[in-house]
């Protein structure tokens, strides 16, 4: 797939655009205009970590359709908004250092990052124990009444059969979440075994908000949202959960500053 559709991938830049053409059968020529750069992403899959590589893609505003490379036009009151690749593959150590010469406020390699919090494991499992405790019943009724040669204890082993990975699964994805601040932009990492890391620059901030569950609000939790003018319903965006609500509302705060007192750039 990658060598039909993205056989002689090359990325040039005159001025401010930035113009992508590739193509084996269909030649597709993108053009891409620096200034309108909403959200920056860093994927790297399993496969990718494998092979010591990464792909970034770019949500843009204002895009023609033709333009479209990877979701099309997205749902908008006139506007019309796209994801892009910057570099559908490319060498790990090459990416943040692509990213850094496009966007000179974004530096990866930078960041100090901050974790989200650690009591968030117990949330997941606890989360997916309260589906999978009422199935394990369940389960271990109709074992015990139904006329097979099984007993209905069997059951019971549903839930540390479910939940042990599940614990496993959660911690290292909690451990890998993070997020940080600087002083142009804010970044939020998350995904194991996979990865992805999401930029967002100050000057492209539209609204910022905290949200609260009443799980949150009993645990002193919140989660954090960033949308930006090409905010749509794929890929990864920059939403935080599981922080301190301390910590949150500092960190809303902060961005809520930014945000008026940065000129929005269009």
């Amino acid at each position: 797939w990658y060598l039909v559709m993205y056989r002689g991938f090359t990325l040039k830049r005159k001025n401010d655009d930035l113009r992508a053409e590739y193509g084996l059968f269909t030649h597709v020529s993108s053009l891409i205009p620096v200034h309108r750069i909403q959200l920056v992403t860093v994927s790297a899959s399993l496969l990718h970590r494998w092979s010591d590589r990464a792909s970034i893609d770019l949500e843009t505003a204002g895009a023609s359709e033709s333009e479209s490379d990877l979701s099309g036009q997205l749902a908008a009151s006139g506007m019309k908004f796209t994801r892009q690749w910057l570099a559908p593959i490319v060498e790990t150590g090459r990416a943040a250092e692509l990213v850094r010469e496009v966007l000179p406020d974004v530096d990866l390699e930078a960041v100090e990052w901050q974790p989200i919090e650690q009591r968030a494991v117990r949330r997941i499992v606890k989360k997916v124990a309260l589906v999978i405790v009422p199935v394990a019943i369940v389960l271990t009724t109709i074992l015990t009444f139904a006329p097979i040669p099984v007993s209905g204890f069997h059951g019971l082993w549903l839930p540390p059969v479910v939940l042990t990975p599940v614990w496993l699964i959660a911690r290292r994805w909690v451990r890998s979440a993070g997020y940080a601040l600087t002083d142009r932009a804010i970044f939020f990492r998350s995904g194991w075994p996979g990865r992805k890391i999401s930029a967002v620059r100050f000057v492209n901030m539209q609204t910022v908000s905290m949200s609260q569950s009443p799980f949150d609000q009993r645990k002193r939790m919140a989660s954090l949202a960033v949308d930006t003018a090409g905010a749509g319903n794929i890929g990864h965006r920059i939403q935080i959960p599981f922080l301190d609500v301390d910590v949150a509302e500092s960190i809303l705060h902060r961005l809520y500053v930014e945000t008026r007192s940065t000129e929005f750039r269009w």
